[in-house]
């Protein structure tokens, strides 16, 4: 008998065991992360994220004033020249670098984990304005006529904007929907903002699943494209791309939603396979009635 309560108890210890050896420790954020980033305005502003157990997930630092991913695990993804990513294995840290910087780049920065659900870090920074931005100020106002003047003079054909396969796009419900926008012109075009039906998408949108990328081209273009994740006609609309700069024009691409073939299909190939599971059925209840009635089966036949 104690044999018996001994093997009992060594099997439940070995599989309490077994079940702890395959515990998996979820990613998360480490709680001293810093919430708040105060700097003077052409300083270098540096935002920390500090993770735990991240094994094969992407940490993301997104802006959130437009949408814009700035970098995904060691990789810089945006165009702007000033922002650097760096990342530590030892504290588990990726740490988002701004220099020089401006007051516009206030704002919310978030560093993400993709996991499901989202794991999130909300960073605030403050640029306080200082005496790099004031004298970076008076020297621009002191040469903006000059600037100005070159712009005006500039030849028009040479700036433009548009979004590639527009001005009307299709998509399929549930699909990846992939907007890009070219800014082709000598002057740098700043940020790029997406609205749609004239509302600017940004963190705040309504709308889940919404990424931006800007890349800045070789031949002097930049590129910024506007994701959508499962489509759905809510989706449907204008969708307007606006440069920073206000001297580069806008650019317009409506959206449109259509039927999924591919679902469509499914529907017909299922429709037409209803026949062959009616006589699998019938084949079946003449098997069963045949066993357990075979003087009714023969009478039937």
């Amino acid at each position: 008998m104690f044999c018996l309560h001994w093997w009992i108890f060594t099997t439940i210890l070995l599989q309490i065991i077994g079940i702890c050896g395959n515990v998996v420790m979820l990613p998360k954020i480490s709680p001293s992360s810093r919430t708040l980033v105060k700097v003077q305005a052409g300083e270098t502003a540096l935002l920390h994220c500090y993770v735990q157990f991240v094994t094969y997930e992407a940490v993301t630092w997104i802006r959130q004033s437009d949408l814009e991913i700035l970098s995904a695990g060691q990789l810089k993804v945006t165009a702007d020249p000033r922002i650097t990513v760096a990342h530590d294995s030892r504290f588990g840290s990726y740490s988002l670098q701004i220099e020089n910087a401006q007051r516009r780049d206030s704002g919310m920065y978030s560093c993400q984990i993709n996991t499901v659900p989202i794991k999130e870090l909300n960073v605030k920074l403050i640029v306080e304005k200082g005496r790099v931005e004031e004298s970076f100020t008076t020297s621009r106002t002191e040469t903006s006529p000059r600037l100005e003047n070159e712009v005006i003079s500039s030849d028009p054909s040479s700036q433009s904007t548009t979004i590639l396969e527009g001005p009307d796009i299709y998509f399929s419900a549930g699909g990846l929907v992939n907007l890009t926008c070219v800014v082709h012109s000598a002057i740098q075009p700043g940020r790029i903002f997406w609205y749609h039906q004239g509302n600017v998408i940004s963190y705040y949108s309504r709308r889940y699943g919404v990424s931006i990328t800007s890349i800045k081209k070789e031949n002097g273009d930049t590129r910024s494209s506007l994701i959508l994740k499962h489509g759905q006609r809510e989706d449907e609309g204008t969708y307007t791309c606006r440069p920073e700069k206000p001297i580069l024009q806008p650019a317009e691409a409506r959206l449109f939603l259509i039927n999924d073939v591919s679902s469509a299909a499914s529907i017909a190939y299922s429709g037409s396979r209803k026949p062959d599971q009616h006589y699998l059925s019938l084949t079946l209840i003449s098997l069963i009635m045949y066993l357990y009635f075979p003087k009714l089966c023969l009478h039937f036949y």
